[in-house]
């Protein structure tokens, strides 16, 4: 008997470890689609875009050092790096299929280049975040799918569509 007792509260045990292990289980994919689906682009009433909040916990794609699309930019002495992320389940999607998908938000962080700070004496490091430019696709909002919003680098004032 003091054997099958033994056996019988083993038993008991893994039963509960199994349990628990599918309970966390569960709580982390929902958790992993409530985060997903918040990251689909959100607007203000007067059809602005919200401030992506926490765009930095997304996939971070690419950074760059003094790039600009307008061959009249001209930058003298100001240096500016840019980050590149999209939100997670775009970039699956891509990785799929090649094509970003509709609800794709890619942000441009673009922040001031430092020079002198800390032991640094040669080169440039990232400094504060100047502002957001949010590129996102929005088949049923946009006729050309894509608009361009810049944003403020906090609380999501537009500065331009």
């Amino acid at each position: 008997m003091p054997d099958n007792m033994g056996t019988d509260h083993m038993l008991t045990t893994a039963k509960t470890v199994l349990l628990l292990a599918m309970a966390l289980f569960s709580t982390g994919a929902f958790q992993e689609n409530a985060t997903a689906s918040s990251a689909s682009p959100e607007y203000t009433r007067d059809s602005q875009l919200k401030y992506p909040e926490h765009y930095r916990d997304w996939v971070y794609l690419t950074s760059g050092f003094d790039m600009s699309y307008n061959p009249a930019m001209q930058m003298g002495d100001h240096h500016m790096f840019d980050n590149v992320f999209v939100n997670p389940e775009a970039y699956k999607a891509f990785v799929k299929t090649g094509t970003w998908p509709d609800k794709t938000i890619l942000v441009l962080e673009v922040r001031g280049a430092e020079g002198k700070g800390s032991i640094n004496q040669k080169g440039n490091y990232q400094g504060a975040t100047m502002g957001l430019e949010v590129h996102v696709k929005d088949e049923t909002r946009f006729p050309g799918k894509w608009a361009f919003f810049g944003l403020a680098p906090s609380a999501g004032s537009p500065l331009h569509e």
